[in-house]
């Protein structure tokens, strides 16, 4: 089982939270780019989404916010 600490780094792609949050991979670029879901860029290419931070972002929407 891993700590609580390893569970708030654990990162994910933008094409993991696309299929976690059941929406497509342009909507999860789009929740990014206008702030409202935090990102992280590892390199030229990488980007990465902490899975907490889509947790969160996930359970204070409602689907009309989407």
């Amino acid at each position: 089982m891993s700590s609580v600490k390893e569970q708030q780094l654990q990162m994910i792609t933008r094409q993991r939270a696309a299929e976690l949050a059941d929406v497509s991979l342009s909507t999860v670029d789009r929740w990014i780019l206008h702030g409202d879901l935090q990102a992280y860029r590892l390199g030229p290419k990488a980007v990465r989404i902490r899975l907490t931070d889509l947790q969160e972002f996930m359970t204070s929407r409602t689907w009309d916010d989407l």
